[in-house]
């Protein structure tokens, strides 16, 4: 699988690419196709845009779907497995991606509704996010969800909400990240000035992973105890996502889908996937004959 990424324009107060890349630069459709030419000459077929926000420009994606048709690149997995813009992302985008081979998106919710959304400045709406997700999700894509959760000024009642939207849709996979502040960023700042900070920055940006359940601050609302149970709530909600999307997969054969639904959300398994590369190849290898096929 090949990999393509390019900047982003929006302006969340937790992205550290405000800081890393504050300016969008659009590789040109044409420029994007060429790359993806050569490889398939090569024999690859499956692609990777890890774009952070790939639909931004609309006219821009169907340029490159053009191109991609009119070079008559065939039987391809094209995945985007940054963000897309939910607000940019309708049913004719949708449809005319999966025409040329696009079969895995993933949408940044980040927040479970409208007050949480306005606060972190994502520039969306719940109901523009959600309706995304459904419109993907009956056009049969693969969806994944990525949110983060623990905000200053978030509530429990705010991250059961976003716990929810992940449960509502018959989604692929879902990722809760546990907030890292980055020096830069406006939540940096924000905690910073509140005081909020449990750890020092130079120990957590080495020791602690946004995928840990870990809290490197707390606030009012969620301490420090409220926060690791909502981190670990949210890990058994990514696995019951996991596992309901594997017996989806595997319907005609459930006792199969049943267990290799709970191996692959395994947490002992995740760790190996992500350090064999001839497994995570293996599967890739797997989940591009099924979506061929379909």
């Amino acid at each position: 699988m090949k990999y393509f990424q390019a900047g982003g324009p929006k302006r969340c107060i937790f992205c550290p690419n405000s800081v890393i890349s504050p300016y969008y630069r659009a590789r040109s459709p044409e420029n994007v196709v060429n790359e993806i030419e050569y490889w398939y000459e090569k024999g690859y077929r499956q692609f990777n845009f890890d774009d952070d926000n790939f639909n931004f420009n609309k006219k821009r994606v169907y340029m490159i779907c053009d191109e991609i048709e009119k070079r008559g690149l065939k039987s391809l997995y094209l995945r985007c497995s940054n963000e897309l813009c939910a607000d940019k992302l309708n049913k004719p985008l949708l449809r005319r991606m999966k025409e040329v081979g696009f079969k895995y998106i993933v949408i940044g919710v980040d927040g479970g509704n409208n007050h949480v959304l306005k606060m972190i400045k994502k520039g969306e709406t719940i109901e523009q996010i959600e309706k995304s997700v459904k419109n993907a999700c009956d056009l049969g894509f693969e969806v994944k969800l990525l949110c983060i959760i623990g905000y200053p000024g978030e509530t429990i009642d705010d991250i059961e909400e976003s716990l929810s939207v992940a449960k509502k849709y018959p989604i692929t996979r879902v990722h809760f990240y546990n907030l890292i502040p980055y020096p830069g960023t406006e939540v940096f700042e924000l905690i910073s000035e509140k005081g909020y900070f449990i750890m020092k920055p130079e120990q957590y940006l080495n020791e602690v992973s946004d995928l840990a359940s870990t809290p490197v601050f707390e606030t009012p609302e969620l301490l420090v105890e409220t926060r690791i149970k909502l981190l670990q709530k949210s890990r058994q909600v990514q696995k019951e996502v996991t596992i309901k999307a594997i017996e989806r997969m595997y319907s005609h054969i459930p006792l199969i889908g049943r267990f290799i639904g709970r191996l692959i959300s395994n947490d002992y398994f995740q760790k190996m996937l992500l350090r064999n590369f001839m497994l995570r190849k293996l599967i890739d290898y797997i989940r591009y004959k099924k979506a061929v096929k379909k």
